[in-house]
This record gives C-alpha cells, structure tokens and sequence, in this order.
C-alpha cells in the first residue's frame, strides 16, 4: 500500500490518507490491514469515515456480486462497508471516541473472490468530526434535525446467516422521517434499505414487490424515538420494528408479520445510538440477540450514516429513484441467488398519488399497459402481484408500480411511436365481490419513466416517459394515460 499523506487541518481533527491501487492490481496488494489514529471526541461530535472509491468489475458478468467489502475494527464491535461499481462514495458512523483510539481498517480479498472479477481502483478514506448535539438554540431548526437525525441512528447487528454470506440483504441506505409533535419535540424515525429479502424466494416473489412498490429491495422502519429539540429523550417514546419469519411451513417459509415493539435495551456505550439485531429472513429486528452466548463485545454490524431526509407526501421508494445505483446492486443480488426475472431497465415505473380504498390484505388494484396494435396487456409486476396501500410506513398518500414492457417498447413509448395506455384493473383476492368494493382516487395523473444503463452499465440513470394525454372522469379522478403516435 502507498500511504500519501497523514495530516491534521486546524481544528477540524481531520485525518486524511489516500491509498492507490491500480486497476488490475494483485489481489496482494490489498490483502492487508492497516490503522490510523483518531483523537478524543470533542463534547457532542462523533466521528465519521468517509471513504472516496473506485470500483471495477467486469460488466459482462452479472449473476455475481459487483462488491468489494470491508470492516473497520472498534473496541467492541465491527463495523462493515460496501464499496459498489455503481457508486464511488460511502460513509461509517464511528462513533463517539473518549481516548485517542487507533482504527483498523480492512479490505476482504477472500470475499473478492467471490466477485464479478471486481478489482479496487481507487481508496480514498478520511475520518471527520460529525456534531452531533446543539450546545443551544442557536442556528436553523433543519440543522438541528439533521444533527439529532445522526445522534439517534441505529447500529444494526448482521443475522447469523450474513457472517458467512457476506453478499445478502446488504443494508445499502438509512434514512429518516420527521414528525412534529409540538413546537420543541420531535418523533423521528429511521428506515433500513436492504438490497434484497431473503424470505422472497422466487422470481414470483420478487416481481410481486415491483407489482405493489416498483421495486425489489426491502425496505423496513427500524426505529423510531421521540426528541426534544435540546437533544434530550422522552422517556418510554423509542421502539422499534419486530416480527417473524418461520422457515419450513411452506415453500420459503411464512411471515409472521410485522410488530412495533418498544426498545428497552442497550445504546452503543455514551451515545444515544440503539443496538439492533436483523433477526429474520424477512429483515425485522430484535433488540437483544436471539443467541443469549452473543455479548455487545462480539458485534459485527452496520453503521450507515442517515444524510437523507423524506418528506411529505413522498413515499420510500423516492429514494431509490434519486439514488438509482441501488437497483443496479438489487439486481446483481438477484441475478446470483436466481431471482432475478428481468433487470430493472425493462420495466416502465409509474408514480401515483391518491388512496387507494378497501384493498388492504383481501383485494387490490394493477396497472395495466394496453398496447392497441395487437390488443397485448402487460400487468404490473408480470401479474404476480397488486397494489394494496400507498405510501407504506409514512404518509400514505403516494407509491410506484412497475410494468415489464420490454426495453424495445420503452423506446418506442418514449418516441410515441406506438399506441399504448395506461390504466387500472381491480384484482381479487378468493372473493370477487369484494373487488367490487375497491377503487383508487386520484386526483391527479400519474408520471411515468424507466431506468437507463449509463456509465457503460455500471449504473442507471432515470428518464420521463411522458403520454400524449391523461384523462381524468366528470368527478376529476384520473381515467387512463395514452401513447399516441404523431
């Protein structure tokens, strides 16, 4: 390794080296740990590590991971780190440090193996000081959210499964939702994106999650606590997501469902950070290990730093959207566990807003692509599944569904070269009457777009995929969307 420079700036405490590594290095080269220093924490920072990357790997390939990973050593805990061809930046909450500490960083080359041939180009860490609580009032009410937003975030412990498969359910994103309650208290509450749900286990499943939230990744809300704006708790607010999946009842295994549990147990040690474990397939959380032998000594997890903010009404999935590597990394997942049906660039995403009325658990709706030159219907998610709520876990008004058309018809919808329209059909559950019951109002029209290879296939960029028109029936509610050629 070639270790540039070690530098502190000024006050900052900011701690700098660069190690490059070329394209088609030895796997050698970086089958090595190596340490820095870090200094004492000041009163209310914590440390962050960030790290600038390149990785490579080969394209071609796409039923392997496109990941290299890796793990910072802690007193106490393991913290891991992704490093995607489809993106070039991570960060690792540290923590907080009450005595210059020296971290260990590591690259796992034996994981690289496992690889689509990925190599690492570029290895750039820094660690930061990251404040974390308000000495007061001062400043603006978002910058003391943000702050309390990083002061608040999980520690997530892997399942047991994840040690030796270092590849599944990667948590790729954690962000966070507010919620005033009055003028000095907050609720907040934190969302874990995974790159898969290991309790989905056929391309069924997977093309059910498109059908009902255009997308394949998990995404759960694992904690949640109440703040006052001075930095302090309200005691008895925090809880967290629990649940069950039972493996062996049937094919798969059956969800037990989703539960709010209260949180009552322990914080990273002099932080308000909680320790949760992922302790199912279906990727909810317990906050005491399910193997009592575990001790807080032996904790591997992750530690991702919650820089996004959703707000109202837009649903989970917006982040997904302005974040569109993760579906690249979602799809490599797939590919290799044979999930996979077809990559997202095939799909038309559609975004609606609206409520959707008596579909929760017996019946719901599908979007439906009608291309008029050969009566061809094309159904959200390839018919596998339906859309029964908007806006899951947040503000329950808006949600994506996705329609595989085909990238040759994308194009030719793009280019209003072909007749096609969009509408809904009402999908039963056992009881056709009730689907008589249910319905979708919206009042305004979808929007609708696809995903598009860039940077020669490393990543997706999002592009509109605008009608020629949009109805709406004599009460306003939206009736359908056409593509119309010229």
């Amino acid at each position: 390794m070639n270790l540039l420079n070690t530098f502190i700036l000024g006050t900052c405490l900011t701690l700098q080296f660069i190690v490059s590594v070329p394209a088609r290095a030895e796997t050698s080269l970086i089958n090595s740990s190596f340490s820095i220093q870090v200094p004492k924490s000041e009163p209310g920072t914590e440390y962050i590590l960030n790290i600038d990357y390149k990785v490579d790997c080969e394209i071609a390939i796409k039923n392997k991971p496109h990941t290299i990973t890796g793990s910072v050593g802690l007193p106490g805990r393991s913290l891991r780190f992704d490093l995607f061809d489809s993106k070039n930046t991570t960060e690792v909450l540290l923590g907080r440090f009450t005595e210059p500490s020296s971290l260990k960083i590591t690259i796992d080359a034996d994981a690289m193996a496992q690889t689509a041939g990925c190599r690492l180009a570029i290895f750039e860490p820094k660690v930061t000081p990251a404040l974390v609580l308000p000495k007061n009032k001062e400043g603006s009410r978002a910058g003391m959210i943000s702050r309390l937003a990083l002061a608040h975030s999980p520690f997530l412990v892997v399942r047991p499964d994840q040690h030796s498969n270092r590849f599944t359910d990667i948590p790729l994103e954690v962000v966070y939702h507010v919620e005033f309650l009055d003028q000095d208290q907050i609720r907040l509450i934190y969302t874990v994106f995974f790159s898969d749900e290991d309790s989905k286990t056929s391309t069924a499943d997977t093309e059910g999650q498109m059908a009902r939230y255009g997308r394949r990744t998990d995404i759960e809300w694992i904690y949640s606590v109440n703040v006052r704006l001075d930095g302090s708790v309200v005691q008895g607010s925090a809880s967290f997501q629990g649940g069950e999946f039972v493996t062996g009842l049937t094919q798969g295994g059956i969800d037990i469902g989703h539960s709010k549990n209260y949180f009552s147990n322990k914080m990273l040690e002099g932080t308000d950070h909680p320790i949760l474990f992922n302790a199912a397939l279906n990727n909810t959380f317990k906050d005491e290990p399910a193997d009592a032998s575990r001790v807080q000594s032996d904790l591997v997890g992750h530690h991702l730093v919650p820089r996004i903010k959703v707000s109202c009404p837009d649903a989970r999935e917006i982040v997904m959207f302005n974040n569109p590597w993760m579906f690249k990394v979602s799809d490599y997942e797939l590919a290799s566990e044979g999930k996979l049906s077809q990559e997202s660039s095939e799909y038309l995403f559609a975004s609606i807003q609206g409520r959707l009325n008596n579909t929760k658990f017996l019946t719901g709706v599908t979007g439906k692509m009608l291309f008029s030159d050969d009566q061809r219907a094309v159904f959200s998610g390839d018919g596998k599944g339906f859309i029964d709520r908007l806006g899951e876990d947040m503000w329950q008004s808006k949600s994506y569904t996705a329609i595989p058309v085909g990238k040759e018809e994308l194009q030719e919808l793009k280019a209003m070269r072909v007749n096609a329209s969009f509408q809904w059909e009402t999908q039963a559950v056992g009881l056709d009457l009730i689907a008589s019951w249910a319905s979708v109002e919206m009042k305004t029209s979808p929007t609708f777009f696809s995903l598009v290879d860039v940077a020669e296939g490393r990543t997706f960029r999002v592009d509109p995929i605008t009608p020629r028109e949009c109805k709406m029936n004599s009460e306003g509610q939206f009736e359908s969307c056409s593509w119309i050629p010229f």
